[in-house]
């Protein structure tokens, strides 16, 4: 029993180092020059930035902290970081995708990989290589960290009392989800232990896709925490991130309960590759939700009319100023 949750947790481990590595081979430090800054405040542009950036990560979380610090420093505009928040959400359901390629050869290609990417890092000293190295490491991590997960749920099923996954209230799963993201910070994760307990048919798809709707909220507590003792430009970035995720929750929800999602649940596909679809149906309904009231709760607008409000003011005091001066001199002649 210790022995099967010591190798469970090693391949947790694994996993969570894999997005580490993947993080730290961009670098920590990050520029956004005027001419960037000004190309990322196009919507499209600052959304495909953030879906990228995600997907190539594995973390929606690592790259939401990234935007919350770069807002808090001013470097990119509130409108741009709202949209590159909605694309990093759609870029991590990558992961569940990757979960279900874990039993196909081309998965295991990708995990022999990190043997030459680790010994292309100890043996090339060029950075940029060394760099590349680590990214191809932290990716072939990934399917390792699979693979390691996938031998020992099934193990897990048979001595762990799990009723709770196939409890009749979808909500008991749904907190319990919400709860273990909050705690190990990615939702990434727990998709993926999803998948692997749905493919042993102890889950239902109807409390798996309420645990996937519960991981996107739970993944909210990270930027939360990095917003925390900066100003109020990034805790708008973090309650714009949970907005996102909880209003398109509650229309999902009432999707569910209405029947209007039971083309979804007829559909003929493998219950992994349906459960990753439905994340990526989420979070692409959530853009569509969301993403038109953008503008309308972006400030950015708002300080944009107060700074031409306060240069009218300005030009104002200066003419009458002028004027004044003028008045005077003509009384004097």
């Amino acid at each position: 029993m210790v022995n099967l949750l010591l190798k469970f947790l090693s391949g947790v481990g694994v996993f969570l180092f894999a997005i580490y590595t993947i993080d730290n081979a961009f670098g920590n430090e990050i520029k956004v020059s005027s001419k960037t800054e000004k190309y990322i405040a196009k919507p499209a542009v600052s959304f495909g930035l953030g879906l990228i950036s995600a997907a190539i990560t594995q973390s929606s979380s690592a790259i939401n902290s990234i935007l919350t610090t770069l807002r808090d420093k001013d470097r990119v505009k509130e409108k741009a970081t709202w949209f590159a928040v909605a694309g990093s959400n759609v870029g991590t359901t990558a992961t569940a995708y990757l979960a279900v390629m874990q039993n196909a050869s081309i998965g295991a290609f990708f995990a022999c990989l990190v043997f030459f990417s680790t010994l292309s890092m100890m043996l090339i000293k060029d950075d940029k290589i060394k760099r590349a190295a680590m990214l191809v490491s932290g990716f072939s991590l990934i399917f390792v960290s699979f693979s390691i997960i996938g031998k020992t749920v099934p193990e897990l099923v048979n001595i762990l009392n799990l009723d709770f996954l196939t409890a009749k209230n979808p909500f008991v799963p749904f907190f319990i989800s919400l709860f273990l993201t909050a705690l190990c910070q990615s939702s990434s994760l727990i998709s993926v232990i999803i998948i692997s307990f749905a493919k042993l048919n102890v889950l239902s798809l109807t409390n798996a896709i309420f645990m996937i709707m519960a991981a996107n909220i739970g993944t909210c507590s990270t930027i939360f925490l990095v917003s925390v003792g900066k100003s109020k430009k990034s805790f708008r970035v973090a309650a714009f991130n949970f907005i996102f995720n909880v209003v398109p929750t509650a229309v999902f929800i009432l999707m569910y309960y209405t029947k209007m999602l039971n083309w979804f649940f007829v559909l003929n596909v493998a219950m992994d590759t349906k459960i990753a679809m439905f994340h990526t149906i989420f979070n692409l309904g959530a853009c569509i939700i969301i993403c038109p009231f953008i503008g309308w709760m972006s400030p950015d607008g708002k300080e944009n009319v107060s700074n031409d409000a306060k240069f009218t003011n300005k030009n104002t005091a200066r003419k009458k100023v002028l004027y004044g001066r003028k008045m005077k001199v003509r009384s004097i002649e």
